[in-house]
């Protein structure tokens, strides 16, 4: 690929698109932030990083694989979850919920997929 082509060339945006930081800021209600574990997409680590830039919030921490609070299938969670949605009430800072499931719910045999999803019957086909 030429060095003069478009894939090789700086980009600068305009400056109304620049975004330099976050500033600290304190929000009209608090912020809760809630990660897994095991997220593949989102590290743990940035959750309480963002947490830094709000005053007030707090990081909800779900012992749990998966992306996305419904990976997190723990009452814990789910109550915590609630009540800052039905009031704006945050858990003690450094709340961590243990997982209810067993590593077979997040982790489903091909059985089990055969037998529940439709959209896995090809599977049949492929039993020994």
């Amino acid at each position: 690929m030429d060095i003069n082509s478009l894939a090789f060339r700086k980009i600068t945006p305009p400056e109304s698109q620049l975004f330099i930081a976050f500033n600290k800021t304190t929000t009209s209600a608090p912020i809760l932030f809630h990660t897994l574990t095991g997220d593949p997409v989102t590290p743990l680590s940035s959750a309480f990083r963002m947490s830094n830039f709000f005053e007030g919030s707090v990081v909800l921490t779900s012992d749990a694989p998966g992306h996305g609070f419904n990976n997190a299938l723990s009452k814990c969670t789910m109550g915590y979850l609630q009540a800052y949605l039905k009031n704006a009430t945050l858990p003690p800072v450094g709340t961590v919920c243990k997982s209810d499931a067993k590593p077979a719910d997040y982790f489903p045999t091909v059985e089990k997929l055969i037998n529940t999803d439709p959209k896995y019957s090809f599977l049949k086909d492929f039993k020994a």
